[in-house]
């Protein structure tokens, strides 16, 4: 593991920075555009997760659904977190996100817009259920636009560090 073994003890404990967690799950990727991208995001970070009350809201929809223990599964809570970010892709997930986790095969993909196609890759990319995103798409904004790079990141953190990144504030460095 690069960085701070601890990490996500240190996010339970409240003592990490959204800048840090960035840092420390991205530190190692050498991509200038990529990179570049990630401190308009961090620079950028409003103090919470959340798009909104409706994307909060239906991720604690899709989580009641499905059980709470997907609390417990980083991966499976990130891919709600993005199939939640918005209620058209949440209705279209509904039938995928199963108690025993997220099954793309049962979407119906129809008429999906790129926006939440690019999610869409991005939950079988975290689960594991697909190749989904490269960094290089990451890194382009005409592939992967504003909103998705940032759901995606936020969804990252999520599955690397535990729910717990959900109480991150600040974009200060700490160490």
């Amino acid at each position: 593991m690069i960085g701070c073994p601890w990490l996500a003890e240190r996010i339970e404990a409240g003592v990490v920075s959204y800048a840090s967690a960035v840092r420390e799950l991205f530190g190692g990727v050498a991509d200038g555009a990529f990179i570049a991208r990630l401190g308009l995001l961090v620079l950028h970070f409003r103090g919470s997760f959340w798009l909104d009350r409706e994307h909060e809201f239906n991720t604690r929809l899709l989580l009641r659904s499905v059980g709470y223990g997907a609390w417990r599964d980083p991966r499976f809570f990130a891919t709600l977190y993005l199939l939640g970010s918005n209620r058209g892709l949440m209705k279209r997930a509904w039938n995928a996100c199963l108690p025993g986790g997220f099954e793309p095969g049962y979407m119906v993909m129809r008429g999906v817009s790129a926006h939440d196609y690019t999610l869409i890759q991005a939950a079988k990319a975290i689960t594991g259920n697909g190749s989904g995103l490269e960094l290089e798409d990451l890194a382009d904004a005409e592939i992967v636009d504003d909103a998705a790079f940032r759901l995606i990141i936020n969804a990252l953190l999520i599955a690397n560090y535990g729910s717990d990144v959900l109480k991150l504030g600040g974009t200060e460095i700490t160490y």
